[in-house]
């Protein structure tokens, strides 16, 4: 028996620890390290005299948790950087920084990175359920536009 699944976008609603996690996984595999994970962000984490701009999470709430509006923490490749926070309705929210990069340059480097970390998320989540419903990956393949493609089997 075959079954082939699509998974949308998903709606994302977690607890900060859980999405701090699956943007530092997004980070490396995009080649950005961790320059700060400090629970109160200091002055020095940002990119001085740089252009900003600011995006949110889409479908994304964080659950049973406040966060400080200053809690957070920083990503850097290159000249590159990426302040995740929340804001205090809870929406996980991203500001990019970098020097001589346009607004529109830095949106697609935010966007992209965004969308690696929706993916990361939804492959933790489908990864987890099926190993709780009894499957075993037998492969698992990268297509050339990103789409993750996978094969498990349950044996009955």
């Amino acid at each position: 028996m075959s079954c082939i699944c699509v998974v949308a976008v998903p709606v994302i609603i977690s607890g900060w620890p859980i999405l701090c996690g699956v943007a530092a996984a997004a980070a490396a595999k995009l080649g950005y390290e961790v320059a700060c994970s400090d629970k109160r962000l200091t002055e020095d984490t940002t990119v001085k005299k740089s252009t900003k701009v600011d995006l949110e999470l889409q479908n994304s709430e964080l659950a049973g948790e406040q966060v400080a509006p200053k809690e957070g923490f920083v990503v850097r490749r290159g000249d590159i950087t990426l302040n995740f926070t929340a804001d205090l309705g809870g929406r996980f929210k991203v500001c990019v920084e970098g020097e001589g990069k346009s607004a529109v340059e830095l949106r697609q480097i935010g966007q992209d990175f965004l969308n690696q970390m929706v993916q990361q998320y939804a492959y933790s989540k489908v990864m987890k359920e099926l190993r709780s419903r009894g499957f075993n990956i037998v492969e698992e393949e990268l297509d050339e536009s990103h789409r993750i493609r996978i094969k498990a089997r349950r044996l009955s």
